[in-house]
């Protein structure tokens, strides 16, 4: 039987799904200082802060206490989403124990989540790995944009952060904080700019049958 299209609204964890960003305060806590970060990846970056951390459980859960508060707007947002027959992921290049507190928090437990993944032998490590299970240290949200891609769904991003234009590329239609949009000159996809997730669900709420209708017809043309 084939796989029914899906409409996906893919949120980058730290510039929409919460007020402050919370990877790079742990990153400026508990990193690397050496200044290779202009020649390391980002999620090399996090994987390093993670390995000299040295936080237990209890410790980790703190620091998102502490730090992490939604965005304005989040839920709203997830309603739309569901009574429109959506799919929302939550994503970008961050870990399981920074992103799961906040969405269990707001009770967004049905949200599909795309993070690097940590486990404890001797100490605690942590890992990206591709829609295929393969450990990537680069190019991660990447990876599982294509992949919904791949399987014919359409991609909305909805994205602040100017480092992550590529990711961004990857959408067929780009909801873009200013500083984001700043870096996407060359995007030839459908772009519009928001401040805030009022914003993200109006511009669905007026274009997203249109952007879908458009997708669809693009699609079948194309065999």
């Amino acid at each position: 039987m084939l796989r029914a299209m899906a409409s996906v609204l893919w949120l980058d964890f730290d510039s929409v799904a919460l007020a402050e960003p919370l990877t790079p305060r742990f990153i400026a806590e508990f990193g690397d200082p050496e200044p290779e970060d202009s020649v390391r990846s980002p999620e090399e970056v996090v994987i390093a802060a993670v390995d000299s951390s040295g936080l237990a459980d209890e410790e980790m859960t703190d620091f998102v206490v502490r730090h992490a508060t939604p965005a304005d707007g989040l839920i709203e947002l997830w309603d739309w989403v569901h009574w429109n027959g959506w799919h929302m992921a939550v994503g970008g290049v961050t870990f399981e124990l920074l992103l799961d507190p906040v969405l269990n928090g707001a009770s967004l437990d049905r949200v599909a989540r795309h993070c690097g993944r940590t486990d404890m032998l001797y100490r605690r490590r942590l890992r990206f790995l591709s829609p295929r299970g393969v450990e990537i240290r680069s190019n991660f949200s990447a990876a599982y944009l294509g992949s919904y891609k791949s399987a014919g769904d359409f991609v909305v991003y909805v994205g602040g952060d100017p480092r992550r234009a590529k990711d961004a590329e990857a959408g067929h239609v780009v909801l873009a904080g200013p500083r984001l949009a700043a870096e996407l000159t060359a995007y030839s996809g459908e772009l519009r700019i928001w401040d805030n997730l009022g914003d993200v669900r109006a511009h669905l709420e007026k274009e997203a049958h249109l952007w879908q209708a458009s997708f669809s017809s693009t699609t079948a043309a194309g065999g």
